[in-house]
């Protein structure tokens, strides 16, 4: 069997598992929910994308693991512009030193 057949096969119906064992609208069916039953199995919440880990299952405890904090969109980052305004054809570029970006540059 080839390495492409082996992978072909890691399906859900074949018995393989996704990281994440629970869903939940939001926090308050996550903090609500009773099928929680095996400790450190992880949960996302559909409408933030936000990754819990469950510590206690006898008294549902959960702990963020995705830090809750990050961007949606590109202007919600804190070093971009806050608009795309007055920007029409301009790109971004990353600087030599892969640490920060140059702004808004023309595209010719």
């Amino acid at each position: 069997m080839t390495e492409e057949a082996r992978h072909g096969k890691q399906t859900i119906i074949n018995g393989v598992h996704t990281a994440i064992a629970y869903k939940y609208d939001n926090a308050a069916d996550r903090l609500a929910a009773t099928d929680v039953d095996d400790r450190n199995k992880l949960s996302r919440d559909l409408d933030t994308n936000d990754v819990y880990m469950l510590i206690d299952p006898l008294v549902p405890t959960w702990n963020q693991i995705n830090g809750g904090v990050g961007a949606s969109t590109f202007l919600d980052l804190s070093d971009v512009p806050s608009a795309y305004t007055g920007a029409a054809l301009q790109a971004t570029r990353v600087n030599a030193g892969e640490n920060s970006y140059f702004g808004l540059q023309s595209i010719k």
